[in-house]
């Protein structure tokens, strides 16, 4: 599954070309536009993290946002080579390794 959004600047680079880390950044927020998307209060959503990893093939989302009762709720979305999960063991088999890079700042390309 790729998550691209085409058009997206990555800020981190200060215009500098490195077409892998911008291929990654916008994998992230493209990940993040989905979520957000896809939320019932997309306005609600508050991003805690969002990392890849080198190869690109494993995008990490943890998220707060308002459930249908109003509260929030702390979600966790991954995408790998075998596709997208909620679960928490998916998260914690993947998305704990010290090698996703962290592109939570890929949030501010869909402000």
């Amino acid at each position: 599954m790729a998550l691209v959004i085409a058009g997206l600047a990555c800020p981190a680079l200060g215009g500098k070309t490195d077409p892998e880390k911008e291929k990654r950044f916008r994998t992230v927020a493209g990940a993040m536009a989905w979520i957000k998307m896809n939320l019932r209060d997309p306005d609600s959503v508050k991003w805690e993290f969002g990392g890849i990893n080198r190869a690109g093939t494993i995008v990490c989302v943890r998220y707060r946002a308002k459930n249908g009762f109003g509260g929030f709720a702390r979600e966790v979305f991954v995408v790998t080579p075998t596709g997208p999960s909620q679960d928490g063991r998916t998260w914690n088999k993947h998305c704990l390794d010290r090698s996703i890079e962290d592109l939570t700042y890929a949030r501010h390309a869909l402000e």
